[in-house]
């Protein structure tokens, strides 16, 4: 096995989640877990929402992203750990910028610092995530466009 290139096809996975998030892609990016995945998000006040199953991924993430019009994730350092031929973990930093209109009809932009802590399964030659845990460390918002 050659893990650099596995390493590699970890972190587009991971690049490619957050890309397909902000095209709104929510089903193609619902379809990059295992069959029965799990997202697990952490709120930045302690909240825990779970969803499992690509069906219950795809709508938890389109009911959030449908309150924004503007969707921007950016993807920081990532460290991944091959465990076998099929199993590995990651931890993977993230910025997202969301920009919607609040109840007053102002423009409000939301900024959020995440963690992810994935675990990943290879099926057919391909890697899935099978478990993410969505840390959400801080969020600010503030009205844009003043």
């Amino acid at each position: 096995m050659n893990f650099l290139e596995e390493k590699t096809k970890l972190h587009e996975l991971v690049d490619t989640f957050a890309i397909l998030a902000d095209e709104m892609k929510l089903h193609e990016q619902a379809q990059l877990f295992t069959e029965h995945g799990i997202l697990e998000s952490h709120s930045a006040d302690g909240q825990v929402f779970t969803f499992q199953g690509r069906e219950k991924i795809e709508k938890s993430c389109t009911d959030f992203m449908n309150l924004f019009e503007i969707h921007f994730h950016n993807n920081g350092q990532a460290v991944f750990e091959i465990q076998d031929e099929n199993h590995a973990t990651g931890t993977a930093y993230n910025i997202t910028v969301l920009i919607g209109e609040n109840e007053n009809h102002e423009n409000i932009m939301t900024t959020n610092g995440i963690v992810y802590h994935d675990q990943y399964q290879k099926i057919n030659g391909q890697w899935f995530i099978s478990k993410r845990e969505s840390n959400f460390l801080w969020t600010k918002s503030e009205k844009y466009g003043e």
